[in-house]
């Protein structure tokens, strides 16, 4: 998958954590202030208890981790072999909208926008 990103960040000599999101469908500002930042500064043992300003949320499903990476969560996965669910989506410039200017036959009735990540993803 083009549009996936694997980051693996060490925190200290033992313990690593990976993190797993659709560049696309996030907000990479919110990922940094959020996750990369608070993960790097962390001493916890559970991973997901320094995420205090994002609502970490565990995955136990290999179908439920598919469908939030699709919804703009980033995936967190620790040392102790959790996995975590936190909601990044990238809010939209403008709404994703049938197109006026042209008539379509056959196929999607979405029209594209001026941000080239939206029309990517779509």
């Amino acid at each position: 998958m083009d549009d996936g990103e694997l980051i693996e960040h060490k925190i200290n000599r033992d313990r690593n954590i990976t993190i797993i999101f659709i560049r696309t469908l996030i907000d990479q500002e919110r990922l940094n202030e959020s996750i990369i930042q608070p993960v790097k500064n962390c001493s916890e043992e559970m991973i997901h208890t320094c995420l205090s300003s994002a609502r970490a949320e565990a995955v136990t499903r290999l179908d439920e981790a598919q469908k939030l990476l699709m919804l703009g969560h980033v995936l967190l996965h620790d040392a102790m072999g959790n996995w975590w669910a936190v909601p990044l989506e990238n809010p939209l410039g403008r709404n994703i909208e049938q197109s006026e200017s042209e008539t379509i036959l056959y196929g999607p009735k979405d029209s594209f926008t001026e941000q080239i990540d939206q029309n990517i993803t779509l």
